[in-house]
């Protein structure tokens, strides 16, 4: 078991309540994601409900960090490096798009031909 030095609190022994600072553009962009999720909104405030975006964002972000991990340590050449090449993610993103547009437009096809 690892110890950690903030303390848990209240009746799950499992959930550790940390103060956090984070800017407000941040926090905003947060909120975003908040609200395209249907995250619930805070009873007082109204306001989006954040905890559950930043708790998923850091799984994200920690499953990254170990599969970057584990890809230095890798010496048999089967783990990709991601690392020291730089994915551009918008043309990634035109990539996937045309093929789903492609996909779209073929079943389309099939719809019409069907009729």
């Amino acid at each position: 078991m690892i110890k950690t030095q903030a303390k848990t609190e209240g009746i799950n022994q499992q959930i550790v309540r940390a103060d956090l600072r984070i800017p407000v553009a941040i926090y905003a962009q947060l909120e975003t994601i908040a609200n395209e999720q249907g995250q619930k909104k805070h009873h007082i405030t109204g306001r989006p409900m954040v905890s559950p975006v930043i708790l998923e964002l850091l799984e994200i972000g920690l499953q990254h960090y170990q599969s970057e991990k584990s890809s230095e340590d890798d010496t048999t050449g089967l783990v990709p490096d991601t690392v020291s090449s730089k994915l551009d993610i918008e043309a990634l993103k035109a990539e996937l798009l045309a093929q789903l547009r492609g996909e779209l437009g073929g079943l389309a096809e099939e719809l019409a031909q069907k009729k």
